[in-house]
């Protein structure tokens, strides 16, 4: 989804992220970062640990800046818990 974006406001994909980089890390995982005002990688694009994506905004159906991160399983979409996977709190204690 990081090709061309709809103006803020508008659906992609009945998921109402508009702007939204995924990554796919392998091993059926992927993390998504929606909601973004703007988008600094492209798609098929290599990135690495610590590299800026994009910037925080309220792309699509967004109440607020933030930026929805979710990580998902084997393409399903399904959701699984992110904790599992965090090195530190998420919670920054």
């Amino acid at each position: 989804q990081s090709g061309n974006c709809p103006p803020p406001g508008q659906e992609v994909g009945g998921w109402g992220l508009a702007w939204t980089v995924i990554i796919d890390h392998g091993n059926g995982y992927s993390t998504v970062y929606g909601h973004l005002n703007s988008l600094y990688v492209t798609s098929g694009q290599s990135v690495s640990a610590g590299q800026a994506i994009g910037q925080m905004g309220q792309s699509g159906l967004a109440y607020g800046i933030h930026v929805h991160f979710m990580v998902v399983y084997s393409g399903t979409w399904s959701a699984v818990n992110p904790a599992q996977f965090m090195t530190t709190s998420i919670c920054g204690y």
